[in-house]
């Protein structure tokens, strides 16, 4: 199973696991997974290089991913926006596929 913590107030996310919803490597619901977190972090080192985020992280591995972030006061909402559409996603995924993926957010 996929697991997906996503910490608002301290804007990590985390990923760790494989969905299992298929052979590996041809696993649907683990490939749409990934591509939003890669999405996610590529956004977030796009908007680094703009100067949005004061730090950023990224460590992406199969099976287990990390993303950390902080935006500079006068980016907070374009960063959020840019990030909430991702979780967007990754909630739809779980609630479609809650036996392979769980979604959580703590604040």
């Amino acid at each position: 199973m996929v697991q997906i913590v996503y910490r608002q107030e301290r804007q990590v996310l985390t990923v760790t696991g494989h969905a299992g919803a298929g052979q590996a490597g041809h696993d649907l619901v683990c490939a749409a997974v990934t591509a939003l977190v890669a999405t996610l972090a590529e956004n977030l080192r796009q908007m680094e290089a703009a100067g949005a985020l004061r730090s950023l992280s990224v460590e992406l591995a199969p099976g287990d991913a990390r993303i950390e972030w902080c935006p500079v006061s006068r980016m907070r909402s374009v960063v959020e926006l840019t990030c909430d559409s991702i979780l967007v996603g990754l909630r739809q995924i779980a609630q479609a596929h809650p036996g392979h993926v769980s979604f959580e957010q703590m604040l």
